[in-house]
């Protein structure tokens, strides 16, 4: 995950305490239980869990996994293809996350060498396919 700054955990703080809990992690716990689950861990295991299985997550992982395999290549090399850091590129490989933005879906298109224009001539995806089909 994105490691959060100091001043957004030190307004979560605020947040809780304004709230009444004595720290954010009581208050997370908190909101978790409201929402029916045992604790804040349960709660984000099964956030993760949903998210590995939406289509969207699922399509954007096989897509990597299929061309670096074609490729030869490991995610540390897409990591350093992209300049993205090999947290994400491995979040993305286990279909955990998706890219926020449209330059970073590019940036791993480019590395993986999808075609990104909207004439595809050797059966692969072009970006702009590949987004309308899965993530919008």
């Amino acid at each position: 995950m994105l490691r959060q700054t100091s001043r957004y955990r030190d307004n979560r703080e605020r947040l809780a305490k304004s709230r009444g809990f004595i720290s954010d992690p009581h208050y997370q716990n908190y909101l978790a239980q409201m929402r029916g689950f045992a604790s804040n861990t349960e709660y984000r295991k099964e956030k993760a869990r949903r998210r590995q299985s939406n289509p969207s997550n699922q399509a954007l992982s096989a897509l990597i996994n299929r061309r670096l395999e074609e490729l030869g290549e490991n995610q540390s090399w897409l990591a350093r293809r992209t300049g993205l850091s090999r947290q994400s590129i491995s979040l993305y490989v286990q279909g955990k996350a998706l890219p926020k933005d449209d330059e970073t879906l590019r940036r791993i298109a480019f590395a993986l060498e999808l075609k990104t224009t909207t004439a595809s001539t050797v059966g692969l995806p072009t970006i702009r396919e590949l987004w309308n089909a899965n993530f919008r």
